[in-house]
């Protein structure tokens, strides 16, 4: 579930603990019964550190949540986002990383690297204070550890899953753009729609060789030539 952000919350952050201010505003608008359960979050932003959206990804019990990378990632890729930041509270306001914690940050950041999603950090907050993988070096050696590294198989999973969200976005995109084609053909714009049409199809093609996905998959998803789609490259 996206979190509304007010337009005071959408600025540049000069670190990503920047972001602690804004999701202690957010875990206080919860009642208290909700704030002694644990949240997880991710919080998408630009090449710019601007900040794009915060994400409930889940809401578990008052010691662990269940995180999905799929569920993590998803919005992220949506929207273009260069990076993200993971944000989750502990109830029992212990500023200390467990071990689960430790595990889903290394899998999700290896996750963020085949997707090119780069995980800049993680807060574990409270009501009180936070604690940043970032700023005690946890993430960076995490970073170094190899225990989530996928293997092929793992490794082709997550690039079909990369293709999945990829192609929701392209669905969305002909959707917009025949609801235009529709507008345009009540008002009699014949040769706009052919126009439309194949500059949706090359939009498309674009869009998809940005984000890797291969020409075969390019071609049934448009419906144009592989020299046509060959062309984009050029």
């Amino acid at each position: 579930m996206e979190i509304k952000l007010t337009k005071d919350q959408k600025k540049i952050l000069n670190k990503p603990s920047d972001i602690y201010p804004i999701m202690r505003e957010i875990l206080m608008r919860d009642n208290k019964i909700d704030r002694n359960r644990e949240h997880f979050w991710a919080v998408g932003l630009g090449q710019s550190l601007l900040l794009q959206y915060v994400e409930l990804i889940s809401l578990g019990g008052t010691k662990r949540t269940t995180v999905e990378p799929m569920n993590v990632f998803r919005l992220a890729v949506m929207k273009g986002s260069a990076r993200i930041i993971l944000v989750h509270n502990h109830p029992s306001e212990s500023l200390e990383p467990s071990d689960p914690d430790k595990n889903v940050t290394d899998r999700l950041y290896q996750v963020g690297k085949i997707l090119d999603v780069e995980v800049d950090d993680h807060l574990i907050i409270t009501p009180k204070a936070f604690y940043s993988f970032a700023e005690s070096g946890l993430l960076a050696e995490l970073a170094k550890s190899t225990e989530y590294v996928p293997q092929y198989e793992l490794e082709e999973r997550y690039r079909r899953e990369k293709e999945a969200i990829v192609k929701e976005m392209l669905e969305l995109q002909e959707k917009m753009l025949k609801d235009a084609l529709e507008e345009g053909r009540k008002v009699g714009l014949e040769q706009g729609e052919k126009t439309g049409e194949k500059n949706k199809a090359i939009e498309m093609a674009r869009a998809a060789l940005a984000e890797g996905l291969d020409v075969k998959l390019i071609m049934k998803l448009t419906g144009l030539t592989k020299k046509v789609i060959e062309g984009l490259r050029e």
